[in-house]
């Protein structure tokens, strides 16, 4: 395979086990759900979440496929497909392996393989509408605990998600006017009790995460800390720097059938069955959705399509 990993395609839901190379076409039954891996070492979040992108872009066109979504983090990339209840034949299969096939690109040819349905998630839900700090906060506050407090789950993740962060953006121009040092500046934040980790560098100058305030309350009095005196006047963070209010990502990212969203990934417990499961969280997630804030949307993705459909009167 090369120090490149080779891309790992796994099917899922009552679906018959993999085949050896040259075996018979597997049957499958009913419903099936596959996840397509594109992995190597040192694989960055950029070309993961390329690669699915191309993925994605050659399954689209497929009428067998009921969702999709997408999973990148740094060193994977993990699109699954969800074929359509009756539609999953060994010709949809089939389609589907050519697809993925042809999308491959950076000599990362796709490997087939298929799962039972105790290793599928329960459901997905994809957030979106609103900017990733404001979802991954309503996400937090009123749909990630209360999930995890249904019957039958085991665990709740967010993809994608963005919190609030401050970032000192020091103007190595002013710096050497006012005859100020990085270091100084870090000095003096260090004395507040301020917590900093160099970010990177931009063309204007060095740019640096703020970890923890210390003893300041807002970011205007971060930008008052005074870093020195020359000549009696106070050489104060924001004549060398700004001081910007902005996102951090937890360095994931998440698409829902081509868009990208905040998502939820709910698992189940081993010793809760699919169906139970996914009935547990169904009837748990109204009342969920219903805090939705105005403009927010949501998408909704089960594994188990025939086990989320309402109980008959």
């Amino acid at each position: 395979m090369g120090s490149i990993a080779q891309s790992i395609v796994t099917g899922a839901l009552l679906i018959a086990v993999l085949q050896p190379a040259g075996a018979r076409a597997e049957t499958v039954v009913r419903e099936a759900t596959f996840t397509i891996e594109v992995t190597a070492p040192g694989l960055l979040l950029e070309r993961a979440a390329h690669a699915t992108e191309r993925l994605e872009e050659a399954l689209a066109p497929m009428a067998d496929i009921e969702w999709r979504m997408s999973i990148i983090r740094h060193e994977l990339g993990r699109t699954i497909v969800k074929l359509r209840a009756g539609r999953a034949d060994d010709a949809a299969v089939a389609e589907l392996r050519t697809r993925v096939a042809q999308s491959t690109a950076d000599s990362l040819a796709p490997v087939v393989a298929q799962v039972g349905e105790e290793a599928q998630a329960i459901v997905y839900l994809g957030l979106h509408g609103h900017t990733a700090v404001e979802v991954t906060r309503f996400a937090e506050r009123y749909v990630v605990e209360p999930l995890r407090g249904v019957d039958g789950v085991a665990g709740v993740q967010l993809y994608g998600a963005s919190h609030e962060a401050l970032r000192i953006r020091f103007d190595q121009a002013a710096l050497d006017a006012r005859g100020v040092t990085i270091e100084e500046g870090a000095a003096a934040l260090r004395r507040r009790g301020v917590e900093m980790r160099a970010e990177r560098s931009d063309p204007a100058g060095p740019v640096s995460l703020v970890l923890s305030l210390g003893d300041l309350r807002t970011p205007e009095q971060l930008g008052r800390v005074v870093i020195k005196e020359l000549s009696g006047v106070p050489i104060e963070l924001r004549d060398v720097a700004r001081v910007e209010l902005g996102a951090l990502g937890d360095g994931t990212m998440a698409r829902v059938n081509g868009s990208y969203a905040v998502l939820i990934e709910v698992t189940k417990r081993p010793a809760t069955s699919l169906p139970d499961a996914t009935r547990a969280v169904r009837d748990a997630l109204p009342a969920i959705l219903a805090q939705l804030p105005g403009g927010m949307g949501r998408t909704v993705l089960y594994s188990c399509t025939r086990c989320a459909a309402p109980p008959r009167r």
